[in-house]
Parts: C-alpha cells; sequence; structure tokens
C-alpha cells in the first residue's frame, strides 16, 4: 500500500495444511492422502522452501510413507539449504550460540545464558536475551511462545539441524555438558519436568532420579508430574534406581495410578528390602494385597506400613489411613471407615502446606460414604466443590477432576437424567484420554457402557466390554480380573443375553448355599441376580430358599452396619425372589420397603436395570415415587423394543400391607371368620378391607377376585 510498510513474521508466511496439499500436488505434481500432507506440514511448519526439499527428494524417493516419517533437518537437501542461505551468513559467535541452545525445546534469555556460560551484568539486560532479540527481528526461524516475547523456540527443521552440527563439531559429550547446564537451571527454577528430561538427556540418570524423588506423595496426581514419571521411569537404568531407592517408589507410585503394572512389579522388585522405603513399600503392598482380594492382610499391612513412614510425612500417612479407610468400608467396617478417614484429614490438615491432590483424594471416600448413605445430592455437592478446588490447584488442573466428573456421570445415570450423565462422561472421557490414568479411564467406560445398554445398543457394547477386560487384565491381580468378568456378565444380563451371563455363574465357583463374609457381597448380588433370571427363564423354584436365605445373611449384615444404598439393592432382589416363590405379598412389601429407602435419595436406575420382571411389582406398588418407577421402567423398555403391553395393563394396585394379607387369605380359600381369627381383627375390619379389595381390583366377588389375582400374577 503507498506510503505505508507492511512487516510479514514466519507466521504470516506459514502454509496452512490445505495450502500445502495444492502446493504438493499443483506445482510439485505429487499425489499425497490428507495423512502424509499433514504429516509434512506438521514437520516443515508450513514453510515452503522445506516442503519444496521434501518435494524434491520424495521423487527419488522409493519408500515415500518412510521418507516423511523421517523427514527432518537432517535431510541432505534440507540441510545443505540450511547451512548455505542461514546458518554460514551468521556471525561465528550467533553460529555457535544457536548450535548450544538448540538443545533446548524452548529457552528464554536467563536460561540461555546458564547454558552458554554467559554471564550478566548485575541489573543488564541478559546477554542472551538481547541475541535472541535480535534473531527473531531477524526472522531466523525463531518463534515466540508468549506475547510477552519471553519464551522462544527453533523452527523444528532448524533445531534438527543445529543439533546434528553440535554433535559433529563438538561430540557427544559437550551436548551431554549443555543438556546437565539446562538440567540445573530448570531444577532452580522449579519446573522439574524439564529439569528430569535434560538430565536425561545428558545421560546422568541417578541425578535424574534425584530430581524424581523430590516429588513429594501429594504431587504424585499432579498431570505434568505422572507425564514426567511414564517417560522418563522406564528409561532410568535398575542399578540407579538401587542408589536412588525413593526414585523407584515415586515412579512405582504413577505406573500404579496409570495401571502400568507391569513396570510396577519391577520397579517394587528393585527395593524389596530397602529400609529407607520401607513404610511406602508396605504400603503398596497393602494396595496391591486389597486389589487381589485379601483384605484382612491388605489391612495389616497398612497399619504396619504406618510404623514405618516418617513422622513429618504427613501426605503417605494419610495416604496409608485412607487405604485403611477403603478396607473397612469393603469388609463391612462403615462406622470404624469413617473414623479413620476423619483422622487422616485431621493429620493432613495439621501440614498448612499439605498438597490439595492429597485432600481431593481424601474426599473421594467421603462422596462413597455420601451414595451409599444414600445421599446423592450431598454427593454432588462434595463433587461440585472438590471440582472447583481441583480446577484451582497449582499451575493446571488436578487428573482427579476426571475421577469426580465420573462419578458426577453416574449420579445423574442414576436419577435417570441420562443426557446430563453423557455429558459428565465425555467430560471424564477427554480426561481419560489426555492423562491415561486407569482410576478415570475404566469408570467412565462403565459409564459409557451403561448409557449403550440403556439404549439396547447390544453391537456397540461389545467393543467397549472388549476393551474393559484389556485393560484390568493387564493388573495380573485375581480379584481385579474376577470383578471384570463379574460386571460383564451382569451387562450380558441387562442386554438379555442370559446364557453368557449363566456361563460366568458356573465358572465363578460361588454357589447360594455359601455363607461369605461381606467383602464378597457384590459376587454374590450379581451371583443371585443371574441365578433369579435363570429360575425366571426356566420356571424353577427348588432354591428359592437357599437364594432367601443367602439374602437374608447379607441384608443383616448391611443393616446393623448401616450400609443402606447396598441394603436397597438385597431388598430388590429379595422381592424378585419371592415374586418367582409366587409369595407376592410379601415380593411387593418387599419391593415398597426398597422404594421407601430409595426415594429420598431419588435413586430410579438402580430398580429399572433390572429390566421388565421388576415391572409387575412396580405396578402393584404404592405411591407417587413407585409409579414414577414404573413408568420409567415402561419407557425403558419401549427404547429398547421390549414389549410393555402386559405390563402397561396391570393397574398399580396400591394396596396396603393388611390389604394383601386378606387378598391371600382369599386366594388361600379362608372364610371371612377365619380371616378375622388368623389375621387378629374384627369382622367389621374384615368386611371393610375386603370392600376395599374390590374396589381396587374392580370385582364384585371372591371368584372375580382370585381371577383378576391370577391375572396380576399374584396367585401362589
Amino acid at each position: 500500500m503507498r506510503g505505508q510498510l507492511t512487516e510479514f513474521g514466519t507466521a504470516d508466511l506459514r502454509f496452512t495444511v490445505e495450502e500445502a496439499a495444492v502446493f504438493l500436488k499443483q506445482t510439485m505434481g505429487l499425489e499425497l492422502d490428507e495423512t502424509a500432507v499433514a504429516t509434512l506440514e506438521n514437520r516443515t511448519e508450513g514453510w515452503v522452501a522445506a516442503l519444496q526439499l521434501a518435494a524434491l527428494s520424495l521423487r527419488g524417493s522409493e519408500d515415500s510413507g518412510r521418507f516423511i516419517a523421517d523427514f527432518g533437518g537432517s535431510n541432505r537437501h534440507v540441510a545443505d539449504y540450511l547451512l548455505e542461505e542461514v546458518l554460514s551468513r551468521q556471525p561465528p559467535d550467533i553460529q555457535t550460540f544457536l548450535q548450544q541452545t538448540a538443545i533446548l525445546e524452548r529457552f528464554c534469555g536467563p536460561l540461555c545464558d546458564a547454558v552458554t556460560g554467559t554471564d550478566a551484568a548485575d541489573g543488564q539486560m541478559s546477554p542472551s536475551a538481547a541475541v535472541l532479540e535480535q534473531l527473531e527481528h531477524s526472522n531466523l526461524f525463531l518463534i515466540p511462545l508468549d506475547a510477552h516475547r519471553r519464551w522462544y523456540r527453533y523452527h523444528h527443521l532448524f533445531a534438527g539441524l543445529l543439533q546434528d552440527r553440535l554433535l559433529r563439531q563438538a561430540g557427544q559429550a559437550r551436548a551431554n555438558d549443555l543438556h546437565r547446564r539446562a538440567s540445573r537451571w530448570f531444577a532452580a527454577e522449579g519446573l522439574l519436568e524439564e529439569a528430569v528430561h535434560h538430565a536425561a538427556q545428558a545421560q546422568d540418570y541417578e541425578e535424574a532420579a534425584r530430581l524424581i524423588a523430590t516429588i513429594q506423595s501429594g504431587q504424585l496426581w499432579e498431570q505434568s508430574n505422572i507425564g514426567l514419571l511414564r517417560k522418563w521411569g522406564s528409561v532410568i537404568p535398575d542399578a540407579v534406581y538401587h542408589k536412588v531407592p525413593r526414585a523407584a517408589m515415586v515412579v512405582s507410585a504413577a505406573e500404579m495410578i496409570t495401571g502400568d503394572f507391569q513396570n510396577l512389579y519391577h520397579h517394587l522388585d528393585l527395593i524389596a528390602n530397602v529400609e529407607s522405603v520401607r513404610g511406602e513399600y508396605l504400603l503398596f503392598q497393602a494396595i496391591l494385597v486389597r486389589n487381589q482380594g485379601d483384605y484382612i492382610k491388605a489391612l495389616h499391612l497398612a497399619r504396619e506400613a504406618g510404623e514405618f513412614l516418617d513422622e513429618n510425612d504427613v501426605e503417605t500417612r494419610a495416604m496409608a489411613l485412607m487405604q485403611m479407610a477403603v478396607i473397612m468400608f469393603e469388609i463391612g467396617e462403615l462406622s470404624e471407615a469413617r473414623k479413620t478417614l476423619l483422622f487422616a484429614r485431621e493429620i493432613l490438615e495439621s501440614k498448612k502446606s499439605s498438597g490439595f491432590n492429597m485432600i481431593l483424594q481424601l474426599d473421594q471416600m467421603v462422596i462413597l460414604f455420601h451414595l451409599e448413605q444414600i445421599d446423592f445430592e450431598g454427593a454432588r455437592r462434595v463433587i461440585l466443590e472438590e471440582i472447583a478446588l481441583a480446577e484451582k490447584g497449582r499451575n493446571r488442573p488436578s487428573p482427579v477432576t476426571g475421577i469426580l466428573l465420573a462419578t458426577l456421570g453416574d449420579i445423574y445415570y442414576e436419577w435417570n437424567q441420562l443426557e446430563k450423565a453423557a455429558e459428565y462422561y465425555a467430560q471424564s472421557h477427554q480426561w481419560a484420554e489426555r492423562t491415561g490414568i486407569s482410576d478415570i479411564i475404566i469408570p467412565t467406560l462403565l459409564g459409557e457402557i451403561k448409557l449403550l445398554c440403556q439404549r439396547g445398543e447390544m453391537e456397540a457394547v461389545r467393543p467397549k466390554l472388549r476393551q474393559f477386560r484389556s485393560l484390568t487384565n493387564q493388573s495380573r491381580m485375581d480379584n481385579i480380573v474376577n470383578q471384570t468378568e463379574m460386571i460383564i456378565a451382569f451387562f450380558y444380563l441387562r442386554l438379555g443375553q442370559l446364557d453368557k451371563a449363566v456361563q460366568w455363574t458356573n465358572k465363578s465357583g460361588l454357589n447360594i448355599i455359601d455363607r461369605p463374609d461381606y467383602s464378597r457381597r457384590y459376587y454374590y448380588m450379581r451371583l443371585i441376580a443371574i441365578r433369579l433370571a435363570e429360575y425366571r427363564a426356566s420356571g424353577s423354584q427348588d432354591q428359592i430358599p437357599q437364594l432367601l436365605g443367602l439374602l437374608d445373611h447379607f441384608i443383616t449384615v448391611s443393616q446393623q452396619a448401616g450400609y443402606q444404598h447396598t441394603t436397597v439393592e438385597l431388598l430388590i432382589l429379595r422381592a424378585m425372589a419371592l415374586d418367582i416363590a409366587r409369595d407376592h405379598i410379601a415380593a411387593v412389601q418387599n419391593l415398597q420397603k426398597a422404594i421407601d429407602m430409595a426415594q429420598p435419595g431419588r435413586m430410579v436406575r438402580l430398580f429399572i436395570d433390572y429390566g421388565p420382571a421388576l415391572a409387575p411389582l412396580l405396578a402393584a406398588c404404592k405411591g407417587d415415587y413407585a409409579r414414577l418407577l414404573h413408568e420409567a421402567l415402561l419407557a425403558d423398555m419401549r427404547i429398547q423394543g421390549l414389549e410393555t403391553a402386559e405390563s402397561e395393563s396391570s393397574p398399580p394396585l396400591d394396596l396396603t400391607p393388611r390389604e394383601f394379607d386378606v387378598l391371600q387369605a382369599i386366594i388361600a380359600g379362608l372364610s371371612n371368620k377365619e380371616i378375622e381369627e388368623k389375621l387378629v381383627i374384627s369382622h367389621n375390619t374384615v368386611r371393610t378391607h375386603i370392600k376395599n379389595l374390590y374396589n381396587k381390583l374392580d370385582v364384585t366377588s371372591r371368584t372375580q377376585a382370585i381371577k383378576k389375582a391370577h391375572d396380576l400374577g399374584l396367585l401362589p
């Protein structure tokens, strides 16, 4: 434009992927697929000269795919161009500066001073900062990374050339020395990830291990640390871990968090007999043994770990107490679990500098207590508070957010607010992909499977079940593998594939005549659900008494210990068992009790996920909430293409317990006088109950009442 000057920078001259595709096809005559073009554009960062050089080289390449994958600054054409047109034209001191700082993935003036050994005078601008300013002004392949022009990086191809030249001219020893300098600078600035990176690049693995060992328990869940440990944990030689055993402990923690069990077992074996990390080692063994299903041994190990832990290491001590609380919760000691968790929170808060990630983990147990007490709204409030806390954490949100989002999805799923549940599962899915943390991946995956089952999308469920099995089988822990097969079997039951569900029960080694400890409740609840479906399909009632005995065994413990959520599900199963035994009055009474317990928490899916078999019983229960559950189940059945006519035509009886007793007596053929004696009620009361029954059943005689009871499935 006349009278004006326009400046073009590197970003202005960069080709987009679309422009690169047109250039390569129309100008250079190359037919490349979208993936190849995108890869070249990324490697050249849209630099047209590099694209042209790559195209020239591709014409003579026999393996274009490999050439594109390997294309970089060491490529002969690119190197020749950059040497002749760029590097050779710079003064010797600038050439040296460029080569020495090329080891850095990002850099600023003070960092470059440290690496090049340049000292800044007191109060004066960093000499390297002045050089960087000059290089940027010259458009010398320098890319700013922030608006303040503090941090920069080199163009990838230019950096590749410089690194290659450094090794050729100065040698690996010189490069290692530069990396050590960079590591020391990053460590002093508290930038641990990059400090470890450069120590490892310098092949100074002992220094890398020492840096890793500085990560505290409460910092393990920070996303940057998880990424660092996953990247470098297996690179450090075993001999170094013998010298720095705490580093092996920290790496093991990250491997447990991400489900990398193969490396976890290996690194734990290296320090099995090291006294300095005895407490942490025992704590990890407690977690592993718990996941194997030996809760008593795990509890002993967690307590023993606490005896070896440093009194001042409150975060690891809190972690040991949290493991004890988890174990107590599993074995039926809910009250003790609460007390232990409260003590963990107290010692953690006694050190105000404690990491907030540890607090978030403790509060996950608090959320679990809320859910077991059917306080879903209380759990939701805690989760929202914790997510807000996690998002404020340090420099970036905590990955614990992913677990909280998945749990929030579970709450909305239970409330049958499926769109909201899907929204939260989608958010936790993003965290799962970003972090690779198994504690996020697995609950998110199970949430997604539940939604697919609700929609009856069997074909979409199968690959996710395979993924679930693949993830958990890596643990090599029998209890986790067995839990996985149990969960998969229950999903098969929900999908109507009873034969596959029965396969698990037959292989499980579980029997309805067992009287197992409370920690095995989930296995046996799934066994009972599948056996009930099997009995219903076959018409068999022979095993119902034994099955009811098993249910009563668990119900007694649940009620005594205050496990309300579990009690509700056990009562649902008991109602279904009594229904098969044709004791319909008792069945409805049990289901009514479950509904009354569940209503304050607005529980829905726990009922309707048991499917059509529950529909007649829900129809027979009284109250608005029972009708809501019945209607929700019918809606689900329509979505899944299941028959609903019988369930819809069966009117909700809304009978009182005493009216059910009278109906049962009429079905048994008792006279009014005999009903008076059996139920110990007056003649007028019997007549009132019978009148109410006739009205509710819409009949006018005993014969019609018995027939209607038969039609409704109430006749034993």
